[in-house]
């Protein structure tokens, strides 16, 4: 969370915005926005992840799993004939909304619609998310040669995406209709 709280503070603190010319109030004011936008995330859109034994992670990912099945089966079952668990990539990317997985300016225009739907559609949002980029490397994952390879394949998928606009085009779902269909928790 630390990292998410770095990002946010870079987020805020706007493009004119220098250490040397902002005077000690102004610092505090944009740390106490960042901590209140934090835990406004942690509190509605990240509700139940840092809970012990996370029913929501395991019930996130079993919503993505089907998901995924649904739209991907042949792909799905590479993945499970690997033993493939989607927990090992799920568990980093959707607490931190793909801050750790997305390049940087891609997880910001992420965000601006984590901020934009409702705190019920954060988990349409999230799967939506991780279907395109299954989607993009859905041939790799198919040949891949163990889970480790799978998971590294899908973060090298994240990694090779150069604007949001690829996500829309990989993921054959449309985001607004997807994101509505998607059960809350």
């Amino acid at each position: 969370m630390a990292s998410v709280a770095a990002f946010l503070l870079l987020v805020f603190r706007g493009p004119d915005w220098t250490p040397r010319l902002a005077s000690h109030s102004d610092v505090e004011l944009l740390e106490e926005e960042v901590f209140w936008t934090l835990t406004g995330l942690v509190d509605t859109r990240l509700a139940g992840f840092f809970e012990p034994g996370s029913a929501v992670l395991l019930s996130d990912t079993v919503a993505a799993e089907q998901v995924i099945d649904e739209v991907l089966p042949g792909t799905t079952r590479s993945l499970q004939t690997l033993g493939f668990d989607w927990t090992r990539a799920i568990a980093s990317w959707f607490p931190q909304l793909y801050f750790d997985a997305l390049p940087s300016h891609i997880v910001a225009q992420l965000w601006d619609l984590v901020f934009w739907f409702s705190a019920e559609q954060t988990l349409g949002l999230s799967v939506w998310t991780l279907l395109s980029v299954v989607c993009s490397c859905k041939r790799e994952l198919s040949k891949a040669s163990s889970p480790a390879n799978a998971l590294v394949l899908l973060r090298s998928a994240c990694n090779n995406l150069s604007s949001f606009s690829q996500l829309h085009k990989m993921n054959p779902q449309p985001l607004n209709e997807f994101v509505q269909r998607v059960s809350v928790r």
